[in-house]
């Protein structure tokens, strides 16, 4: 894909981003982390900063668990398909 220039608004600020994704997806990840940061304020902080750094906590901790469950499904996925292979190897000895 070619970069472009995207304008997105988090906490009523206006941010230029350079990316290659779909406007679609940049608008809804900017909506998701001001979402995010607003929901921490409403929960009792009140300091953005630390607001905005306990968003950011909480995506890394989602993004770390879906890299260790896509790690551990490819794992099962591995070990599925050596099984199918042999149960392959074993049918084409019978017939």
């Amino acid at each position: 894909m070619t970069k472009k220039t995207l304008e997105v608004t988090l906490l009523g600020e206006s941010y230029k981003l350079v990316t290659d994704d779909s406007d679609e997806h940049v608008l809804h990840a900017a909506r998701l982390v001001d979402t995010l940061i607003h929901d921490i304020e409403y929960s009792g902080v009140k300091d953005q900063k630390k607001a905005t750094i306990l968003a950011a906590l909480q995506l890394a901790s989602k993004l770390i668990k879906l890299e260790q469950n896509y790690s551990t499904m490819h794992g099962d996925l591995d070990h599925m398909h050596s099984w199918i292979e042999h149960q392959v190897v074993k049918l084409s000895e019978i017939f």
